[in-house]
């Protein structure tokens, strides 16, 4: 499988990473707002995303990004880049064989639980 990066709600920095998957011969793929509800596994699936469930379920409006398929030596590679180009996004996942069966929505939820849990003073 080819690296591949999905985002969301980048706005400006969208462009910024567009470039930088360029540079590194990624995919990236811009999650749109309606697609939040699929499963992540869908979204890598050309034209098979479906949504996880029927029901309406809130969207989230944050930034975040998962990265799919990366070597470990990539993935520092990249994100030693993003640092370089100060391109920050607090929310980051790796596709792993659980969260590839959860929707976006889930997987920015336990994103969102762990960035508050890591940076509550105690």
């Amino acid at each position: 499988m080819q690296p591949t990066i999905l985002t969301y709600n980048l706005g400006a920095k969208q462009f910024q990473m567009e470039l930088l998957c360029t540079n590194f011969h990624v995919i990236i793929r811009n999650v749109r707002t309606e697609e939040q509800s699929f499963t992540i596994n869908s979204l890598l699936e050309t034209n098979t995303a479906k949504p996880q469930s029927k029901s309406n379920v809130a969207v989230f409006s944050n930034e975040m990004i998962v990265f799919c398929y990366f070597s470990d030596t990539l993935l520092e590679q990249f994100l030693q880049q993003m640092r370089n180009l100060n391109i920050r996004i607090s929310l980051k996942a790796v596709l792993t064989p659980t969260n590839s069966q959860w929707s976006s929505i889930e997987l920015y939820k336990e994103l969102a639980k762990e960035h508050k849990a890591l940076n509550t003073k105690r």
